[in-house]
């Protein structure tokens, strides 16, 4: 091989060197950019509820904020312990809300969370609370190190 040769691969080998640093550079600040974007893009501001008997359906109406700025979407699970600490499932697992369902959630009730539930059959009487896990993917971090929220909303289940 010739010199010239040499000084030309070594040219090369050093460019394709600079260009991977550059490009790993830039992969790891968005990694890190990614990671510090931690702050949950929905925020519960107060609520009521509209208790009812056990199996009948009940409302809770919240005032909430939720950042649209940032497109997240969001698999939450939804339970209702009685006033005996019993556990019901409300959600049947784990539900997934995309980007455009949250958007249209939005628009239509702008700034409320609003729903109903069926008080489950043999829920004690007395006040019980809905717990809502959520764990909310708003970039490619977050499909390994979701935001998690939990919401609690107390509901008297009436005799």
């Amino acid at each position: 091989m010739t010199s010239e040769y040499m000084k030309r691969l070594n040219f090369f080998v050093s460019g394709v060197i600079l260009i991977g640093g550059f490009l790993s550079s830039i992969f790891l600040l968005q990694l890190a950019a990614w990671s510090m974007e931690s702050n949950p893009p929905f925020t519960l501001l107060a609520y009521d509820v509209r208790s009812a008997k056990a199996g009948h359906n009940a409302m809770v109406i919240a005032r909430v904020i939720r950042d649209m700025k940032r497109n997240c979407s969001a698999d939450f699970s939804r339970f209702f312990y009685d006033a005996n600490g019993a556990r019901f499932d409300l959600s049947e697992g784990s539900k997934h809300m995309n980007i455009a369902a949250i958007a249209t959630m939005e628009r239509t009730t702008p700034g409320i969370l609003q729903f109903t539930f069926q008080v489950p059959e043999g829920a004690a009487i007395g006040t019980g609370k809905i717990v809502t896990s959520l764990d909310y993917v708003c970039n490619p971090w977050h499909l390994m190190w979701p935001i998690q929220v939990v919401t609690e909303f107390q509901v008297e289940v009436l005799p």
